[in-house]
This record gives structure tokens, sequence and C-alpha cells, in this order.
């Protein structure tokens, strides 16, 4: 993939964004949707933010990743005082799914596609479920998401996606870095040798996030994505994707909303 990066468009008001990199022109989109699209206009509540993208080479194959940051607009925050948090052990055992701690800290479901390639087999395509879990550690702020696959490969891997303050019109960035250096573990014990597999999780075609929290704090419901509406049309999501080969790809959605009275 060409080594520079460009993003050919312009920012888009539709749900999904076409990207080239370099001069090889990936096929590449993202989408971003804010559920519900009514919103007050300056007293944020409680709502669903859906984030995801595609990502195909001109042959067909999936490139390889290396860096996944999704910067989302200013009008839609995190919030996670008082959401309890999960374990990395639960996480990453691979015989039991995450246990009632994990359950409330439950923050999004989604999917993944991708291209794995177990030892000494070609690779092939295999679809996997997501949960997205809040994780505090070492004082930092995590979405972890925990990608399940089933036949032909079995696998439970992690992703982890640190939340990090942005600026300007984007005011929160979550940021999966070193995408090949994801471990993974296979959930039945005679799939393969040997039982655990790094560095191959990074060729994903497709994602999807659908991020979503009730939680009470103090007596009081609260809501771990909550947005606003000031304007018609807003910065929804910022993405950016980085390979393995140097090529950056980026976009920028804008979303149209709707202000209710206050």
């Amino acid at each position: 993939m060409g080594g520079s990066a460009g993003s050919r468009g312009q920012p888009s008001p539709n749900a999904q964004i076409s990207i080239s990199v370099g001069e090889e022109t990936n096929r590449i989109t993202a989408s971003a949707k804010l559920s519900p699209n009514t919103l007050p206009r300056s007293k944020a509540t409680g709502a669903a933010l859906h984030l995801g993208f595609t990502s195909e080479a001109p042959d067909g194959s999936t490139p390889e990743l290396s860096r996944i940051e999704l910067s989302i607009g200013r009008n839609v925050t995190l919030h996670t005082v008082g959401l309890p948090t999960c374990s990395f052990a639960e996480l990453y055992s691979a015989y039991t799914e995450p246990g009632h701690t994990c359950a409330k800290s439950l923050v999004g479901r989604g999917m993944v596609d991708s291209e794995i390639a177990s030892p000494n087999q070609p690779p092939v395509m295999v679809k996997g479920s997501l949960r997205a879990f809040y994780v505090l550690k070492n004082h930092e702020r995590l979405i972890l998401a925990r990608v399940t696959t089933t036949a032909p490969l079995p696998l439970a891997y992690v992703i982890p996606f640190a939340i990090k303050r942005g600026r300007g019109a984007f005011g929160t960035i979550l940021v999966a870095r070193h995408m090949h250096e994801l471990l993974g573990v296979c959930i039945h014990p005679h799939c393969f040798s040997p039982y655990t597999l790094k560095g191959v999780y990074s060729r994903i075609s497709k994602f999807g996030l659908s991020l979503r929290r009730r939680f009470t704090r103090h007596g009081t419901e609260d809501s771990f994505v909550e947005a606003k509406c000031p304007a018609a049309t807003l910065p929804l999501l910022r993405a950016q994707l980085s390979y393995r080969t140097g090529g950056t790809a980026r976009g920028t959605i804008l979303r149209p909303c709707r202000a209710t009275s206050e």
C-alpha cells in the first residue's frame, strides 16, 4: 500500500464515506449514527452511538491494520463515573464467558469480520461477535472489545480501545494501537496448535460497534452515552485507519439531527 496518508473526499452528511489511501485506492467506508435522532438542544440525554467501518484492498484481500482511531463529535459524551469496571483476566479467559462483574460493565455490542490464518494454514474469513466492556486500569479508561468467533476458527481475542480526550469538534477519541500485537486463544482445546495465537487479528474487513448502557449512580439513572443537538448538522465521527504498510485513511462524517424544545 502507498506510503503517504490521504483522504480524497470531503466531509459527508451521509452515513458512509469512501476513502482512498495512497495510489492503491483501497475500498474503505466508515459509518456513524446516533439514536434517537431527535435530541435536546443544550441538555444532553441518554443515547446510543453506532460506529463502523469496512476495509478492502483493490485485489479483494483484507489489508492489515496497525491502528484504529475513532474520534467522536463533541455533542456526544461517554460517562464512566460510577460505571462498574471489568477485569482483564475475565475478558481473556478462553473457557468461560465474562462473569457477573463484567456483565455490569457491558457498554456495547457489535461484530467483526476478519481474515485469519492459523499456523501452517491458508487464511480464512471468519465472523465474530463482539461485546464491549468498560475497564479502568492504572487510571486509564478503556473499552475492551472481546471478540469470539466460530468455525472454522473458534477464537477469543480482545481489541483494547483507550478512551482519550479529543480537541476541537471531537471531544472523545477511541484508539486501538499495535493491532498486530493482539493476543488471542482457541476456545476449543483441540482446534489447532499452538493454543495461543498472536498477531493474526489485524486484517479486519468489517467492524461494527453499538455503544449503549444505562446504569444507576447514587440512586439516579445515568447513561454511558449522552448526546445533544446544538445545531442541525454536526460532525459525528472522524475515522482514521493506519496500516502496517504505512498508509493512512482519514475521513469525517457529518450527521443531521433534530432539536427538541427543553
